[in-house]
Formats: C-alpha cells, structure tokens, sequence
C-alpha cells in the first residue's frame, strides 16, 4: 500500500508540473489550482533566459569563437573570392586575360594579407555595439514565450522521461520502504 500510495503521489506530482494549465477554483473551498510551468511561464522563462545567457552562452562567448584563426581564414577567403569576382566583372573585356588573372591574384593576396587586421577591429567595433543592443536572455525568453504549453510539456517531458520515470519509482520504493517501518513499528508496540 505504501509503495502504491508513494507511486501515485510522485506521478500526480509531476503531472501537476503542467496541469490544470488554465486556472481551476476547488468548489467550496474557494482554493485556486494551478499547474506550476503554466502559472510560473512567464517568470520562468525570463529565469531560464537570465541563466543561460549569464551561465551558458554569452555574446562574449560567440565573439570569441568566432574571432579565431580558423574562422578569420575562412570569412576572409570567402570575402576576398566576392571581392575578386566583383573586380574582375568591372575589368573590360579588352584587357588581356594574363593582366586580368595578374589583378585577381594581386587583391586576392592583398586581401588575405589585410583581412585579419581588418576583422579584428571590425569585431571590437560591433561586439560592444551587438552587446547593447542583443541579449541573449531576451531571445531566449521571447522564443519561450511562443512556445504552446503543450508543446512546452513534450520538451521537457522528451528531455527528462527517463528522469520522471526514476522519481516515480523512487516514490514506490520510499513508500514501500516506509510501509515496512510501519508494519514494524506496529506489530513491536502491538
């Protein structure tokens, strides 16, 4: 009985995590019940979008990962390959293709040779201008925002079923557990 009774408590316990997701008053006792993440959703997610942003993933964080070596390589080839493409279509067709590979090849070096000082003062420039202007906290709560309570509920039951299942059960062995004392503690004072 304790195991069944620790079961059933623990399975009502998460289920109350989402539902009632609209208000219900309990009739005379004039108490109102609430599913916790549909009453809470606005704070929490304004919670959720502080920590990750303050814990998880900052704009100092993306700034310094895409300020390294290998991306700066990569943005400036792909960058010096546009730059030499628009070049070479404003060079006239009368020109000499010899001349005209010579100037690809000439903005193209120059271009790779420039660029990662070019990029790095880019990058301080708009890292402080990014950071005022974007937080990750406010995206994160705003994407939370439009999230559907349903749709809510099966993230979050999809990440951590396995872990509900497990407090489930624990419940049933703590009840059964305590249900073992008691019947021990009755038939000892009986």
């Amino acid at each position: 009985i304790g195991a069944v009774i620790g079961w059933v408590t623990n399975v009502l316990a998460i289920r109350l995590l989402f539902h009632p997701r609209q208000p219900y008053r309990l009739p005379l006792l004039g108490y109102e019940v609430q599913g916790l993440i549909p009453k809470r959703r606005l704070d929490l997610a304004r919670d959720i979008g502080q920590v990750v942003e303050k814990e998880l993933l900052s704009l100092d964080d993306v700034f310094t990962r895409i300020n390294t070596p290998e991306i700066q390589l990569r943005i400036a080839d792909t960058a010096s390959k546009q730059v030499v493409t628009r070049v070479k279509g404003k060079i006239p067709n009368y020109i000499p293709r010899s001349v005209v590979r010579l100037v690809e090849e000439g903005v193209y070096s120059w271009l790779l040779r420039e660029f990662p000082s070019v990029y790095e003062k880019t990058i301080y420039q708009i890292s402080g201008q990014v950071k005022e202007e974007i937080r990750v906290s406010e995206i994160i709560e705003q994407k939370l925002h439009q999230f559907e309570l349903e749709k809510f509920e099966d993230l979050i039951n999809g990440v951590a079923s396995r872990e509900f299942r497990h407090i489930e059960w624990v419940g049933a062995i703590l009840g059964f557990l305590i249900g073992l004392v008691q019947v021990g503690v009755f038939y000892v004072f009986q």
